[in-house]
């Protein structure tokens, strides 16, 4: 597993060809978008393991490619994050097919706060992870959030 790093501001993140060739498994790009202080140091702490852990709770058959990101998520007039521009946005932007969202902001749907939104828009996932939700996703987020 090679290491994963913080592709940080960086505009022009790198893709380095294809993700599939005749001698290996389809690669599933994973991106982190992370606000800047404690969701992205916790996400740190685990990313590392998180290819080894996608293959061995969710599947095997593909490659698993974890990238994060480190800039702050806005916020809409309803204070939301608006997971579904922002995936239309992002993922083609640093050629990720799933984004996860780990932020600290709270999120509550009516008086319930929320531990985890799932957004499935282009029949791919945008999971959002608040870290500050009670039992927050921390170092769960890809167990909670990608099954």
């Amino acid at each position: 597993m090679a290491p994963v790093h913080d592709e940080g501001a960086d505009e022009s993140a790198a893709y380095d060809g294809d993700r599939i060739d005749e001698h290996s498994s389809p690669t599933v790009v994973v991106g982190l978008l992370c606000d800047p202080g404690l969701p992205s140091d916790i996400v740190r702490t685990f990313i590392d393991d998180l290819e080894a852990d996608l293959s061995a709770q969710v599947t095997d058959e593909v490659g698993w490619d974890v990238r994060m990101r480190t800039e702050p998520l806005r916020i809409d007039a309803e204070n939301q994050v608006p997971l579904v521009n922002l995936s239309r946005l992002v993922r083609p932007k640093y050629r990720w097919d799933l984004l996860v969202c780990v932020t600290d902001l709270p999120r509550q749907l009516g008086t319930n706060p929320v531990v985890a939104d799932i957004s499935v828009t282009a029949g791919r996932p945008s999971p959002h992870c608040p870290l500050s939700a009670p039992g927050g996703c921390a170092s769960g987020c890809a167990t909670r959030c990608s099954t």
